[in-house]
């Protein structure tokens, strides 16, 4: 199964979303049983990100111009630093 599948199941409008009883203190996790646009029923583990409303203006307009979701955008961005194995350069000023 790929995450592409996975995130189908956010599509069924009869799959149904619980808080996740073993999530962390430091985030909220929800599970989600559904099917998949290949009518498979899955369960998808998930968090939800809070972005700035600046990120996700200047995701947004990246998206129309590329003509996809801004969220997959988003994620394509975080997948590639995966796999270039990126780092944040920061350095903090006094």
């Amino acid at each position: 199964m790929s995450f592409d599948e996975a995130t189908t199941v956010f599509c069924d409008e009869n799959a149904r979303v619980i808080f996740d009883p073993d999530s962390s203190f430091k985030e909220d996790r929800y599970l989600i049983l559904g099917t998949s646009e290949l009518s498979r029923w899955l369960l998808v583990c998930h968090v939800y990100r809070r972005n700035e409303e600046e990120v996700v203006d200047y995701f947004k307009d990246l998206a129309k111009e590329a003509g996809i979701p801004y969220q997959s955008l988003i994620n394509l961005y975080l997948q590639d630093c995966v796999k270039s194995r990126r780092k944040l350069s920061l350095e903090w000023v006094k």
